[in-house]
């Protein structure tokens, strides 16, 4: 399998849609590559961010077949 920016944005949009599936609506995510995640104009706390990160590790995964780590201890 070729793995391309398209599959991994779609892998990182469908993982935006899992995780704002556990967020009330004012705090649910866009779905586009501008997205805020943190910070003073983004919508996610630090649990947040954690979840976002990990919900997108196990997308890549599951979707391209590609172990990473987006976070290092």
């Amino acid at each position: 399998m070729t793995i391309n920016n398209g599959k991994i944005i779609q892998s990182i949009m469908d993982a935006i849609g899992e995780i704002n599936e556990r967020f009330p609506e004012e705090k649910r995510l866009s779905k586009s590559v501008d997205t805020v995640l943190n910070g003073e104009s983004g919508k996610l706390d630090s649990l947040g961010l954690v979840s976002f990160v990990v919900a997108v590790e196990e997308r890549i995964q599951n979707d391209l077949g590609v172990n990473i780590s987006l976070a290092y201890e």
